[in-house]
């Protein structure tokens, strides 16, 4: 007798897709933290100007990251 899928039943992991794991997730999210504390940092010492010019430069690596996950990479 077969019962309806389980949740546990119907996930497949697949071996071959490459996983962060835990250093990773940690080294991503210290990076994270480093780039927004110089980014405040440069906004009190030189002025908050700054802010602006990083974000009009991080444009070109949001459309090459948007670029890659619609490609499926």
């Amino acid at each position: 007798m077969t019962g309806a899928p389980t949740a546990s039943s119907t996930l497949k992991t697949d071996p071959s897709e490459p996983s962060l794991g835990p250093r990773g997730t940690a080294i991503f999210v210290l990076a994270v933290l480093v780039i927004i504390a110089a980014l405040v940092y440069g906004a009190f010492v030189i002025g908050p100007w700054v802010i602006g010019i990083a974000a009009l430069a991080t444009v070109p690596v949001i459309y090459v990251a948007l670029i890659l996950i619609s490609v499926g990479r």
